[in-house]
């Protein structure tokens, strides 16, 4: 029940390349939070993947991969542990909603200054 068992049960689902890539390093990431070596069977509790996205953002990553890493131990937990324990809809629809929000403000923040702008200089 290992990360390189997840990394085999992954890559025979339908994922795109670029999810079958990372979803290993975001249950390896989990491994390394929980001190649990990584052939060894990981524990899921909704209280340590929500502290998992809070270490993950103090360390400055962005919400929309919060998301990603809390939806591959979802997915873990489904393919692996074979279970629907522990419930983390509410946590991926939080965390969707905050990289939603995320992401409105950074496409927001790149629009082009005006000149009525008061800070922003324009030659």
């Amino acid at each position: 029940m290992s990360v390189s068992n997840f990394k085999r049960a992954i890559h025979r689902t339908g994922l795109g390349k670029k999810d079958r890539e990372w979803s290993p390093a975001w249950v390896k990431r989990y491994a390394e939070f929980s001190l649990v070596g990584l052939e060894e069977k990981l524990s899921l509790s909704r209280e340590s993947v929500i502290k998992l996205s809070w270490q993950l953002k103090d360390d400055g990553v962005a919400a929309w991969r919060r998301l990603q890493a809390v939806q591959t131990l979802g997915a873990y937990r489904d393919l692996i542990l074979q279970t629907q324990d522990p419930e983390l809809s509410e946590v991926i629809q939080t965390l969707a909603r905050v990289a939603s929000q995320e992401n409105a403000f950074r496409v927001g923040s790149f629009a082009r200054p005006t000149r009525s702008d008061p800070f922003v200089r324009t030659n």
